[in-house]
């Protein structure tokens, strides 16, 4: 990696589904309502819009999961670790 990467942190869908499924939240639909948003921010988030950290702390503390669970970082590739929340579940 050359140091003029940008780093862009996105909303990882993948690992939300995994994470809201494991949490009987099976719908964007279901995910707005626990989380107090709309659908349409949901749908948003998961599609890599750019959030707020208030929004993002509010998907964690829904999903009961670390804020760090739920990103991606564009520009470098995945941890070497698997998420804990997801891994937890399997």
């Amino acid at each position: 990696m050359n140091d003029d990467t940008q780093m862009v942190l996105r909303i990882d869908k993948a690992k939300v589904k995994a994470i809201a499924a494991s949490r009987n939240l099976y719908t964007d639909k279901q995910l707005a309502e626990a989380m107090h948003v709309s659908v349409d921010t949901i749908s948003s988030l998961l599609n890599g819009s750019e959030f707020r950290s208030s929004t993002w702390k509010r998907m964690a503390k829904t999903l009961d999961c670390n804020p760090l669970d739920l990103i991606a970082v564009e520009g470098y590739p995945p941890p070497h670790v698997d998420t804990p929340a997801i891994a937890a579940k399997l």
